[in-house]
């Protein structure tokens, strides 16, 4: 195989140098959304991102050569959703475009370091996304994408760097190998190679409760949980149909229930018993009336706190501000998570 000039060059300046010791972990996935319906399917959203073990680190370049080639592929036979106002790349998003089509905010591009024009100076060479855009898979064996070596969105901004987002049918799968390319804080090269990630990407459990009371958006708030359902692993919580600005927080237990407007509330308590309330994870639900977080399941809240054990069902609901049209809250409806 004849390597392009610009993946010569990349490949070259790792030999320039000796390698670091890894300071890059590898690869990890979140998921950014659950069950949105667009364009007449349900689309479930992930992000890939290179997790770091050295803050000064930073990542250059994600590439595929002939001895390491780089694919990124989908179980869902629609493919990769693409947004007709995307692009392949996240420089290619411009975030002015959200507010007159909003379903642009889960298309599927490829990224180092930064979600949307903003910023981004990422560049790419040698990759043909055709069969990407077209119901196929992303793959190269000369080619990469990249960002000039320590501009700002090279190094980890809480311990990763973004390098693609990936949008598919809800319950389908997303998996690859990609080689991850940079340098540790003292500037010796990083080559990462053959790096694996895959997941489902989808909802966990069985929503209960539903549909809750609505609130001022005239929509019932919605929580949908994510992740591997692994006893003691982080779980993915995601409320949306919310609305704007408004604070938030989960609270969980074993117990279901269901109690009309307690405290004064305009929705319903539908978890019971001893709860967990995860008050060191309040936040807003923003501009779009959403709001994820990921839970440490190995130390639920409650008192005292417990871990979650194999076998155990547990019940999850956001509890939020709302005005409606005086100051209230309300509830999202309930899921119910069974661990393995």
């Amino acid at each position: 195989m004849i390597f392009s000039f610009h993946t010569r060059l990349l490949l070259a300046c790792s030999l320039l140098s000796p390698l670091a010791p890894a300071q890059i972990n590898g690869l990890s996935t979140e998921l950014v959304a659950l069950d949105r319906t667009m364009a007449g399917r349900t689309i479930s959203t992930v992000r890939i991102y290179a997790d770091f073990a050295d803050p000064g680190a930073q990542l250059n370049a994600v590439y595929g050569n002939d001895d390491y080639p780089l694919l990124i592929q989908t179980s869902d036979v629609l493919g990769f959703y693409q947004h007709y106002l995307g692009g392949d790349l996240s420089r290619q998003i411009n975030p002015a475009i959200y507010q007159v089509d909003s379903d642009l905010r889960f298309d599927s591009w490829v990224a180092l370091g930064s979600e949307d024009v903003d910023g981004n100076s990422m560049l790419d060479v040698g990759i043909d996304y055709t069969a990407f855009n077209n119901v196929g898979a992303l793959a190269t064996d000369d080619g990469a994408w990249l960002e000039l070596p320590y501009t700002d969105p090279c190094f980890p901004e809480n311990g990763r760097v973004l390098v693609a987002q990936l949008s598919v049918t809800s319950g389908e799968t997303i998996s690859g190998t990609c080689n991850l390319f940079g340098k540790d804080a003292a500037g010796t090269t990083v080559d990462l190679v053959q790096q694996p990630f895959s997941v489902e990407v989808g909802p966990l459990g069985s929503s209960y409760c539903s549909p809750a009371v609505p609130n001022s958006t005239g929509q019932a708030g919605r929580i949908l949980a994510g992740g591997s359902g692994g006893a003691g692993e982080p779980l993915r919580l995601i409320a949306d149909r919310l609305p704007i600005h408004q604070f938030g927080a989960f609270i969980a237990s074993t117990t279901q229930g269901n109690i009309p407007g307690p405290g004064g509330s305009q929705g319903n308590l539908c978890v019971i018993g001893n709860i967990a309330r995860f008050w060191s994870q309040v936040g807003s639900s923003g501009p779009w009336g959403e709001y994820s977080v990921n839970i440490d399941t190995s130390a639920m809240p409650t008192s005292p706190v417990s871990t979650v054990l194999a076998g155990e069902t547990w019940n999850f609901q956001f509890w939020y501000r709302d005005v409606n049209p005086s100051y209230t809250t309300n509830f999202t409806d309930a899921v119910a998570v069974t661990f393995n």
